[in-house]
C-alpha cells in the first residue's frame, strides 16, 4: 500500500455570529382570562376587572408566579428587601429587577465599581491651535467582564497653565452635572459633539473646562491659543456608573511662531574696551505667541569685522540679559546683530549696528576718532617699537626685519607680511593654506576653514561638527579620506543633517564616472562620493514634498564604495533597517550598481523571501521580488527597453515606473553610548521591552533589541498569536519558517507557511500514517514524517492540505 504525506493547517479569520432569543412572556394562541379571583393569582396580588393579575411588590409574571431576585419578605408576606435594596420589580420585564444607577445584575446586587484613576495622558501631534491626546484604559476595566459594565466613557478636561489650574480638574459636583453633548470638542475616536470654547476664555470654578467626552481613548483639543501652555487630565466612568477622579496631569504647549525683531528694532550697546564689546539685549517686537510659553528663552549674537563678509556667532546662556564679545581686535569696527529664541526656535535677526573697539595704549599706533553710538577714543602719542616716548625718533629695531619705519610712526611691511610690527605672514597665521589680510584675518584656500585655515572635513557630518557656520545647508569642500578637496552639497537640516548629497536625477546615474557638476536638487547633479564613509543612506523625493526615507546599516562599521565595490551581491553590505519613510516589516539590502547594463546607483530594497530562506539580490537579478519597497534610479540602460525603467521611491520597483526627481545622500552616524541608538536624527534611549527583551541595550545603528522567543520588533513588543499575525506584524515575517506564537498564556514554536495562497498558514502536522492532535504536540522538522505543532488553541476558518 502506498502512503501519502499530508500537511494540515489552519488560518485565523474574523467571523461574526448572531444570537436570537424569545422574551420570557411571549405567547401564541387564543386569548383567555388569567384569573377570576385573588386565589388564581396565588394570593400574591388581586384579580382585575379584565381578568388580569395585579401583582404585589416582589412578584410578577403570569399569575404572579415569579419572584424578583434579591427580594425577601416579612412573615406577613410584605416585602422586607426588594431587588437587594437597589431596584424595583418590573412587571414589563416579567419579574426581573430594574436596577437603580450604580448597580447591575439579576438581583441588583452587584455595585458598579468606580474606575481606578488613570495615568497621565500622552500628547501626540501639536499645532498652533490644537493638541492630540491619548490615554490608557483604567486598570480595573475588565473586572467582572466587559459585558458587565457595557463600555467605558472618558471625559477630558483642560486648563490654561498661566490662569491657575487645580490639581484635581473640575469639582466632582460640576463633573456629574455636565451633559454628554454640551461644551465639548470632537473626539478622535468617539462620536462627534459640539466644539469647545477656547480654554480659559470662560472661567469655571477652577478655570478647568471639558474638552471632550468619548468612548474611545483619544481626543483632539481644538480652538486653542497659539504658543500657550495647557494642563490636561482625563477621568473615566463605567456606563451607568459615576466618573472617577482625574488622572495625573499633562502639560502640553501649542506651537509658537519664532520671534521677529523687524528691521527698525535697535540693539542697545553697553561698555566698550579695546578688545571687547558688551551687547545688551532688547526683546523682539513680536515674541511669537500668546503666553509665557512663547516668551524669549535665549539670545545669540552674530558679529563680524565690518570689512569682512563672514559672520561669527556666540550664544548667550538662557535668561541672560547681555553678552560680552571678547578677544576682538583693537580699534576695529564690528557689525553686530542679535537673534531671540522661544520654544519654536530662533527668529529673524535685528537690524545691524556697527561698533568700533577702543584703541590701546602702547601698541605704537596713534588711535583717535569716533567709535560709534556716541562713544569716542583719542590718543596724542603712542610710543613703542617704532617710536620713542617723544613720538619723534625712529627705532632701528622696528618692523621685525620685514619692513621699514615710515616717518617714525608706523611700519611699511614687505609683501607677504602684515601687522603693526610686520610680524605676521600667511604661513604663520593661516597654517600655510591661506593668505593674510591687512586686518590679520585669513582668506582660506578651498577645503580649509577657521580663523587660521586649520580646519578640514572628510564629509558633511564633520562639516556640521567643526566648520564655522557648517550647521547651515550649502556647498562645502571636503577631503574625503585625504583626497584633493572637492565640492559637495551638505544637507544639514533633514533628519538631523550631516548628509553628503551624492546625486539628483530623474533617470539613470553613473556614480563611478559622473563625479561633478550641476546644482544640487536639479536634474543631473553629481558629487564625488566614492571615498565618503557611510553607514546610513537617505533618499529624498523632490516630486512629493521632499519626502525622505532613511536607512541604517545594521553594522555600525562604515563602508565606502571607492572604485571597486560595484555590482556585488547585496549580502556583501549586510542588513539595513528602515528608520523612517518606508515599511519596517522588511529587512533591507543595498546594491551599488554601475555597469554598462545597469545604472541604478545606490539601490535599496527589501530582502525578499524565496521559499524558506531570503534571496540576496544582485544588480542583474532581483529575486523576482514583486512585494518589497524599492529605492532606485532607472534600471534600463536603453530608454526603449521598458522593463525596469523610471525611478522608484518607496514602491515596488520590479517593473516599469514613472520618472521622479530623487536625491541620494550618505552619512556616517554618530556613535551612541551604551543603552542608546541613532534614530536618524540623534541618539535616543533603546526603549527595549522589559518583558520581551533580554537586555536594556540595543543595536547602536538600528535600535534593534535582543528579543526572547516569541517577542519581535525593534523593542521586542510584538507578540503574534498565529502565522497571520507573524505575516502582518513581525519584521521579516513574510518569509516561511519557524516562529514562536502566544496562545492561552503559553509561548510555543510553529512553522509558518507564507508562500501558499497568500501565506498566514500555521502548519500543524506532517505524517504518512495517523496523527494524534491532542497528545502529539511538538517535535520533528516540518515537512518530515512525524512533525507536530500545538494547534489546539489556534482559531481558524480555513484549512490547507499539502501532498
Amino acid at each position: 500500500m502506498r502512503r501519502k504525506f499530508f500537511a494540515l493547517a489552519v488560518l485565523v479569520a474574523a467571523a461574526s455570529a448572531a444570537v436570537y432569543e424569545f422574551g420570557t412572556n411571549s405567547r401564541v394562541g387564543l386569548q383567555r382570562r388569567e384569573c377570576q379571583s385573588a386565589a388564581d393569582c396565588n394570593n400574591r396580588g388581586t384579580c382585575s376587572s379584565i381578568g388580569q393579575c395585579d401583582c404585589n411588590d416582589g412578584y410578577a409574571g403570569f399569575k404572579c408566579r415569579s419572584v424578583c431576585r434579591g427580594t425577601t419578605f416579612h412573615a406577613n408576606g410584605t416585602v422586607n428587601v426588594l431587588c437587594s435594596g437597589h431596584g424595583t420589580c418590573s412587571q414589563s420585564l416579567g419579574g426581573r429587577c430594574r436596577c437603580t444607577s450604580g448597580y447591575i445584575g439579576n438581583d441588583c446586587g452587584t455595585a458598579l465599581p468606580t474606575p481606578t484613576p488613570l495615568s497621565s495622558p500622552s500628547a501626540g501631534e501639536s499645532t498652533a491651535s490644537s493638541v492630540t491626546l491619548n490615554w490608557p484604559a483604567p486598570t480595573n476595566e475588565n473586572e467582572g467582564g466587559q459585558s458587565t459594565f457595557q463600555g467605558t466613557t472618558y471625559q477630558v478636561e483642560g486648563c490654561v497653565k498661566s490662569s491657575g489650574c487645580d490639581s484635581g480638574g473640575l469639582s466632582q459636583a460640576v463633573v456629574n452635572g455636565f451633559a454628554e453633548d454640551g461644551s465639548m470638542a470632537q473626539s478622535m475616536r468617539g462620536r462627534a459633539v459640539a466644539a469647545v470654547p477656547t480654554l480659559g476664555s470662560t472661567a469655571s470654578s477652577s478655570n478647568w473646562q471639558v474638552v471632550c467626552v468619548t468612548s474611545g481613548r483619544g481626543c483632539n483639543a481644538t480652538g486653542l491659543q497659539e504658543g500657550t501652555l495647557y494642563v490636561f487630565c482625563v477621568r473615566a466612568k463605567f456606563n451607568r456608573g459615576s466618573f472617577g477622579n482625574c488622572s495625573a496631569l499633562l502639560e502640553q504647549a501649542t506651537q509658537a511662531r519664532v520671534p521677529s525683531y523687524e528691521t527698525n528694532t535697535p540693539i542697545v550697546n553697553g561698555s566698550v574696551t579695546s578688545t571687547s564689546i558688551r551687547v545688551d539685549f532688547v526683546p523682539p517686537r513680536d515674541i511669537g505667541g500668546g503666553s509665557v510659553n512663547a516668551a524669549v528663552k535665549q539670545y545669540k549674537v552674530e558679529f563680524k569685522k565690518s570689512s569682512l563678509s563672514s559672520w561669527s556667532e556666540q550664544e548667550a546662556p538662557e535668561d541672560a540679559t547681555s553678552l560680552t564679545l571678547s578677544g576682538l581686535d583693537v580699534f576695529t569696527s564690528y557689525d553686530i546683530r542679535i537673534y531671540a529664541r522661544n520654544v519654536a526656535g530662533y527668529g529673524d535677526p535685528s537690524s545691524v549696528v556697527t561698533q568700533k573697539t577702543a584703541g590701546a595704549c602702547g601698541n605704537s599706533v596713534i588711535e583717535s576718532g569716533s567709535l560709534g553710538n556716541g562713544l569716542s577714543y583719542s590718543e596724542a602719542c603712542d610710543g613703542g617699537f617704532c617710536c620713542t616716548g617723544s613720538c619723534a625718533l625712529a627705532d632701528s629695531s622696528a618692523c621685525s626685519g620685514h619692513g621699514t619705519c615710515a616717518n617714525g610712526t608706523a611700519c611699511s611691511c614687505q609683501s607677504g607680511y602684515v601687522g603693526a610690527q610686520c610680524q605676521h605672514s600667511g604661513a604663520t597665521l593661516c597654517s600655510g593654506h591661506g593668505t593674510v589680510n591687512g586686518d590679520l584675518s585669513c582668506s582660506c584656500e578651498n577645503g580649509y576653514y577657521g580663523t587660521s585655515c586649520s580646519i578640514t572635513a572628510n564629509d558633511c557630518m564633520e562639516v556640521k561638527a567643526s566648520v564655522p557656520g557648517g550647521t547651515s545647508s550649502g556647498i562645502y569642500y571636503i577631503h574625503a579620506g585625504g583626497s584633493t578637496p572637492h565640492r559637495v552639497y551638505c544637507d544639514q537640516t533633514t533628519q538631523g543633517g550631516g548628509w553628503t548629497m551624492c546625486t539628483t536625477d530623474n533617470d539613470r546615474v553613473r556614480i563611478s564616472s559622473e563625479l561633478s557638476g550641476g546644482t544640487y536638487g536639479s536634474d543631473g547633479y553629481r558629487a564625488d562620493c566614492r571615498n565618503v564613509e557611510f553607514n546610513a543612506v537617505m533618499y529624498i523625493n523632490h516630486d512629493s514634498s521632499n519626502a525622505a526615507a532613511v536607512f541604517h546599516r545594521e553594522s555600525s562599521t562604515a563602508l565606502k564604495y571607492g572604485t571597486t565595490n560595484y555590482n556585488v551581491v547585496g549580502s556583501t553590505y549586510g542588513k539595513w533597517a528602515a528608520m523612517t519613510g518606508s515599511s519596517t516589516l522588511f529587512d533591507y539590502q543595498l546594491l551599488i550598481c554601475d555597469a554598462s547594463w545597469m545604472y541604478t546607483g545606490l539601490f535599496m530594497s527589501g530582502i525578499h523571501p524565496s521559499g524558506s530562506s531570503p534571496c540576496s539580490k544582485t544588480c542583474n537579478h532581483w529575486c523576482f521580488d514583486y512585494i518589497s519597497p524599492y529605492f532606485r534610479y532607472d534600471g534600463d540602460v536603453s530608454p526603449d527597453q521598458g522593463n525596469y525603467g523610471g525611478v522608484s521611491f518607496n514602491e515596488n520597483g520590479h517593473r516599469q515606473l514613472a520618472s521622479k526627481l530623487v536625491s541620494v545622500g550618505v552619512r556616517k552616524n554618530t556613535v551612541c553610548s551604551s543603552g542608546q541608538y541613532h534614530d536618524g536624527t540623534q541618539c535616543v534611549a533603546c526603549g527595549c521591552s522589559g518583558t520581551g527583551s533580554t537586555s536594556t541595550t540595543c543595536n547602536v545603528q538600528t535600535g534593534a533589541c535582543s528579543c526572547k522567543n516569541g517577542y519581535y520588533g525593534r523593542t521586542c513588543s510584538i507578540t503574534p498569536t498565529d502565522c497571520v499575525d507573524v505575516r502582518d506584524t513581525v519584521p521579516g515575517g513574510k518569509t516561511s519558517g519557524s516562529y514562536y506564537v502566544h496562545q492561552n498564556s503559553a509561548i510555543f514554536q510553529v512553522y509558518c507557511n507564507q508562500d501558499d495562497d497568500g501565506g498566514g498558514w500555521t502548519m500543524c502536522s506532517t505524517d504518512n500514517f495517523r496523527v494524534r492532535l491532542q497528545s502529539e504536540l511538538s517535535g520533528g522538522t516540518y515537512g518530515s514524517d512525524g512533525y507536530r505543532a500545538d494547534c489546539r488553541n489556534i482559531p481558524f476558518n480555513a484549512v490547507l492540505y499539502i501532498n
